[in-house]
């Protein structure tokens, strides 16, 4: 039973999470960026069509 161990394992799995969660956000939001784009291109389009 080594204390200062499982404060590591626990400071480490808490920042592993942490950056797992920013990487997701991020990715959402590079995602939310690419859709708008795609339907400011595909509005344009269709307009440009009609």
């Amino acid at each position: 039973m080594e204390r200062p161990t499982s404060l590591e394992g626990t400071i480490t799995l808490y920042i592993h999470g942490m950056m797992q969660q920013s990487y997701a956000v991020l990715v959402r939001v590079l995602d939310v960026g690419s859709i708008v784009q795609e339907l400011r291109s595909r509005g344009r389009s269709s307009i440009s069509t009609a």
